[in-house]
């Protein structure tokens, strides 16, 4: 009896402190609000629940708040997305989604701003995207907003991912006579375990470690050390780059140039800069970046080189396009001085 009574407190303090901190959470800036569908082939980009409101924070000190609104169609965009309207499709990573910038200062945002009223600009960006994913959003802006123009951001190490197994988003996997894109989703339905991820993302508690510790297995490192690093931090490194990199390169430009010659949407490859390089005054370091900015050249793929706008711009206000040690994302300045480069190109539209 005396066991079970020991047991009995336990669990019953053990819900008490789960009930306080789900409630005194509920009064903190914790990330929270970005459940939605998972990528599928059809449906390559995450997209929320529409005019719902978000908030997102980084880290367990809650730094870097950002309050936001998902548009008509679950994106995160301070303007809503129309299909019969002349229109900019951007594609990209996490750094396209831009959850960490406030509505209205994105480079989707930003580029809208400078093109409205006569073309919008929709944003399709997916976290931990790389250049398979890339593909299904082009294809899927494509049969979906019929874009003028298509922009690419590619940044660093998406040739090294786009050959690994993803578990949730997709990859290249080498055939006889070429590539062929696999995805992680392995479910016929879209959202797997659908009611309980949304009752788990409605907590507090499970957003506070998922979202703002990103506790989760890929970041349990060393002797069980637990990191709270990014992803965008955790892409900075040496990158692997062989002749199987080259094959996958290759296929990506070629994929595109036949999509140009199939819809006649012109295409730009956006190339991120090496900005550690330019903080700590070294030569940049992206041997995937340069050898799929050559290959895009080679082949009259118009290309924009973020390296040389922000290098000008850091020699001028000395100040940084990121969240430096928190977070290798850009911040409102990066998205800012991107889209001004950008906006160069495609004005005339």
């Amino acid at each position: 009896m005396k066991f079970a009574k020991y047991i009995f407190f336990f669990f019953l303090g053990l819900t008490v402190s789960i009930v306080v901190s789900e409630v005194g959470l509920q009064f903190l800036p914790v990330s929270k609000g970005f459940f939605g569908t998972r990528p599928t082939k059809e449906m390559p980009v995450s997209r929320f629940i529409p005019d719902k409101y978000y908030t997102y924070s980084l880290g367990w000190n809650f730094r870097d708040i950002v309050h936001g609104k998902f548009n008509n169609l679950g994106y995160i965009s301070d303007h809503d997305y129309v299909a019969k309207v002349k229109n900019i499709a951007v594609i990209g990573n996490s750094y396209i989604e831009s959850r960490m910038i406030c509505n209205g200062k994105s480079i989707s945002d930003d580029l809208d701003k400078m093109m409205s009223p006569k073309v919008h600009v929709y944003a399709f960006g997916q976290p931990g995207a790389n250049l398979a994913g890339y593909l299904l959003a082009v294809n899927y802006a494509i049969n979906t907003f019929h874009p003028n123009s298509l922009i690419i951001l590619i940044t660093n190490k998406d040739i090294e991912k786009s050959l690994n197994y993803q578990p949730w988003g997709f990859w290249f996997s080498e055939k006889e006579g070429g590539f062929k894109i696999e995805s992680g989703n392995t479910s016929d339905l879209p959202n797997p375990n659908y009611y309980l991820r949304k009752f788990l993302h409605s907590s507090s508690i499970f957003s506070y470690f998922h979202n703002n510790l990103r506790f989760s297995k890929e970041l349990l490192v060393g002797a069980g050390k637990m990191v709270t690093r990014s992803v965008a931090q955790q892409e900075i490194g040496e990158v692997v780059f062989n002749e199987q990199s080259q094959r996958v390169g290759e296929f990506f430009i070629k994929s595109l140039v036949e999509i140009h010659h199939k819809t006649g949407s012109e295409i730009i490859l956006v190339f991120d800069g090496d900005r550690k390089s330019i903080y700590e005054e070294k030569a940049p370091n992206r041997s995937e970046v340069d050898f799929l900015m050559n290959l895009a050249k080679n082949n009259n793929i118009k290309t924009i080189d973020l390296q040389k706008y922000f290098e000008l711009d850091y020699s001028v206000f000395r100040k940084p396009f990121d969240y430096e040690r928190f977070d290798g994302h850009w911040n409102e300045r990066g998205h800012a001085v991107a889209a001004a480069a950008i906006f160069d190109i495609v004005k005339g539209l």
